[in-house]
């Protein structure tokens, strides 16, 4: 999203707005597919046991979600500590890695060179602290009026440690030739390198490459000899380009993080390591490897609960109500959702397809997407199929919305000011956020249709009178379960709190006093230990310019969908037709040796082979001529 220092508050400064592509934070299988929307991944995520929006499962505030070895083990990478080995011994490979959801800057992160330790009651426990935080910016609109920058965190990612030692094996990619060198002056050129061509790297001795000619290249070593206008031994040294895929690695091993490349040698920022940095912020892209699952050993009385799990946010210090409202009016001539009350009556077709209304009318409020729906015309009016409905609506009933009117399509939010991190204790009723979500889900009960349902409302009231009353017991699973009721999670996953970071506050913060207090030391004095000495390793916020105390806090997977801009489709807006753009616009045919990456693909299909290109490319330069001939003779 380039710049991402842009200020919602200074002067509306002009600018071209950008499309906003979000990828998903995981693929669905181990062969790297794509989840094909916003609803398959989280139906995927629903089987997750801990992490779960707003408020966790063990009755505390939690700003983000879970992703685990539970659901998703094709992205869990095994390291080397015992109580991994024992607890898993068929170790997690890493076959799949975590995804950057889209285009920002890295602006902090901290890597563990190995996993760290806490002491509990059956032997040490082992977390990782590791995190990686991007930034992003949005400006759908021609001013700063309508941009929000926000960020997204990415944490208890695999250590270093996990990782093999990065290996010197390295080949030619598919569809490269490259030319090779004698010595670092480029101009003698001993051979062309094949696809497939095997040499030697060792990518971290900044002797072995440099910068010349507006490119970068590698001084490699061949692995077998060459026969060529010069005879070449294994072992003899060359200069090939290497700044575009121009080599991959030679190995079958997990994909390192893309974010890790910019902290190696010959970088002048190199990695550090067990500690906060925030580097000069550089680029990374949608689908970039962010890292793997990290071995974490939850505690619980008498042992604990392993797992891999990362655990993902969506924040922004931004005004995220203003955001929401679409002050700017965005996209409102290019409406991309209908919206409709309950009580408006639906139209049918009849025997000869003309549009009647009949004697029905829509049960409760809703919206759906217009791009996609059936929709057909009738006397000037437009009628638009909604859902799975065999009826129509009228154009004129519905309010046509923008993608960036996201209150009105469901966004809400509150701001929370609470006693404790400990929302459910099972002792002081929870008068602020839970009561808010359970009004929330009251209204949204209320309005349900369906006689399966009729009672639900009932038993949201009772709570809502339970927590009113003062009671000071009550039972925080009730409550628990009641928050994260599957029938009306749409709501939950569409709220945005503004609420106290627990990656900011430090022990001695209200929030954290009212949880860590002399009687929890008394009674249960490991979990005290361990309560602090975690939240002491795992901070960071406030070591990060920027942040603040109380960010807005949006669900990552919703948030970023709702935003994202659909990928354009058809031939025009494909990769291929961006290659032949270059090709003829510039007259460079090497372009055709480009490697395309495709994050939401498997591996196995991120080489578009030069072949393959080639015949493409004729075949469609026949094709366009052919239709130009045709044009001109109209």
């Amino acid at each position: 999203m380039g710049n991402t220092s842009a200020s919602t508050t200074g002067a509306a400064v002009s600018t071209p707005p950008r499309p906003f592509i979000r990828v998903f934070p995981v693929p669905k299988n181990n062969r790297g597919h794509a989840f094909s929307n916003i609803d398959d991944i989280l139906a995927h995520l629903q089987g997750e046991p801990t992490g779960h929006w707003l408020i966790g499962s063990n009755g505390m505030w939690h700003g983000g979600i879970h992703i685990t070895d539970a659901t998703t083990p094709w992205c869990a990478l095994s390291g080397k500590a015992p109580q991994e080995v024992m607890e898993y011994p068929v170790p997690g490979k890493g076959e799949q890695a975590i995804r950057c959801m889209a285009d920002g800057e890295v602006v902090a992160y901290r890597i563990n060179r190995d996993y760290l330790t806490l002491p509990w009651e059956s032997g040490d426990l082992f977390y990782s602290s590791s995190f990686v935080l991007v930034r992003h910016h949005i400006q759908p609109g021609q001013t700063a009026a309508s941009s929000l920058t926000f960020y997204t965190l990415y944490m208890h990612l695999a250590p270093w440690s996990a990782y093999p030692e990065e290996s010197t094996a390295y080949k030619v990619a598919d569809g490269q030739h490259l030319k090779a060198y004698v010595d670092d002056t480029l101009q003698w050129t001993a051979t062309t390198l094949k696809p497939g061509t095997r040499v030697n790297w060792n990518k971290s001795d900044p002797a072995a490459q440099m910068t010349a000619r507006g490119r970068r290249y590698a001084h490699v070593s061949l692995v077998e000899g060459i026969t060529d206008k010069m005879n070449l031994n294994a072992g003899d040294l060359l200069w090939v380009v290497c700044d575009n895929g121009n080599l991959l690695p030679d190995h079958n091993g997990p994909e390192r993080p893309a974010w890790w490349s910019n902290l190696l040698p010959p970088a002048k920022e190199t990695m550090q390591f067990d500690t906060v940095v925030c580097p000069t912020p550089y680029p990374i892209r949608s689908g970039d490897a962010i890292g793997h699952l990290g071995y974490y050993q939850a505690p619980k009385d008498g042992g604990y609960n392993g797992r891999y799990q990362v655990h993902i946010e969506c924040f922004t210090t931004d005004d995220l109500p203003r955001f929401l409202s679409n002050s700017e009016h965005v996209e409102r001539d290019k409406p991309a959702f209908g919206k409709y009350p309950a009580g408006i009556p639906l139209y049918m077709k009849n025997s000869v397809n003309a549009i009647y209304q009949s004697q029905l009318t829509t049960h409760q409020d809703g919206i759906f997407p217009l791009n996609g729906s059936q929709h057909t015309e009738d006397n000037q009016v437009t009628y638009w199929q909604a859902g799975a409905s065999r009826g129509y609506l009228a154009e004129s009933d519905l309010k046509l919305l923008s993608r960036y009117d996201l209150a009105e399509r469901g966004f809400e939010t509150v701001e929370a000011s609470p006693r404790s991190f400990d929302h459910l204790d099972g002792k002081n009723q929870p008068a602020g956020l839970v009561r808010h979500i359970f009004q929330m889900l009251f209204n949204a009960s209320s309005k349900d249709p369906r006689t399966s349902h009729a009672q639900v409302k009932h038993n949201y009231q009772r709570l809502l009178d339970k927590i009113d009353s003062g009671e000071t017991r009550y039972s925080a699973q009730e409550y628990l379960r009641a928050v994260q009721n599957p029938d009306y999670i749409d709501h939950l996953q569409h709220l945005c709190v503004k609420h106290p970071g627990d990656w900011y506050c430090t022990s001695d913060d209200p929030v954290w006093q009212a949880f860590f207090t002399t009687l929890l030391k008394k009674e249960a004095p490991e979990w005290y230990s361990y309560g602090i000495r975690f939240l002491n390793a795992t901070r960071w916020m406030d070591q990060v310019p920027d942040m603040s105390r109380t960010p807005w806090h949006m669900h990552p997977q919703v948030f970023l969908d709702a935003i994202s801009t659909s990928k354009k489709r058809g031939w025009a807006h494909s990769p291929f037709a961006d290659l032949l753009g270059c090709v003829e616009s510039k007259n460079d045919y090497t372009a055709y040796n480009q490697i395309f990456h495709s994050p939401e693909r498997s591996e196995n299909l991120h080489l578009l082979e030069f072949e393959k290109v080639s015949k493409s490319v004729r075949d469609e330069l026949a094709r366009m001529m052919g239709m130009v001939i045709m044009m001109a003779m109209v």
